[in-house]
């Protein structure tokens, strides 16, 4: 166990991180397997294979963004909270396929990265977005106020502060 130093919260941003990728996978395979038969050419399984590699991808990144906003947000866990993970795998799911379509369409890359010999200037803007795109979600999720739980009440007893006034007003 790791106490102290550079490596603080690396236990609990991998645990963040395995949860978050399991639920983006679970999430995104219900849409290949939904959207995949109408897909010319790619199919179901040229689908999941995609999705794969992008999980993939994105687990290192979930990593390091999850150890900054362990750091970040240290008063916050994710112990007894799954929604979070399942807010942060649907957030990727949507924010993720949105994101890189538009990204695609709307914007283009700086003039620079057409410097950069061969097509790597465009991989790097894209999976640039992508890092983007994929850690947007665990942000949103880390920020995101805990459920307040209800306090505990203690049943009306002779040990309780108010018991003795109200057995006191119903006498």
């Amino acid at each position: 166990m790791i106490v102290g130093g550079p490596l603080r919260g690396y236990n609990r941003a991998l645990r963040v991180s395995l949860n978050y990728c399991i639920r983006y996978f679970l999430l995104e395979s219900v849409l290949a397997l939904a959207v995949g038969p109408f897909l010319m050419g790619w199919g179901t399984v040229g689908f999941l294979v995609v999705l794969l590699v992008t999980v993939l991808m994105s687990f290192p990144t979930a990593l390091f963004a999850n150890m900054v906003f362990a750091r970040l947000f240290g008063f916050r866990t994710w112990r007894k909270e799954q929604w979070r993970h399942w807010t942060a795998g649907a957030l990727g799911v949507v924010l993720t396929t949105v994101g890189i379509l538009l990204v695609g369409v709307v914007i283009r890359p700086p003039p620079f990265l057409f410097d950069l010999p061969g097509q790597s200037g465009g991989l790097l803007y894209g999976f640039g977005w992508f890092v983007l795109f994929s850690n947007l979600p665990l942000l949103v999720a880390w920020s995101l106020p805990g459920r307040r739980r209800a306090a505990r009440t203690i049943p009306d007893s002779r040990f309780s502060a108010n018991g003795g006034a109200r057995k006191a007003a119903k006498r």
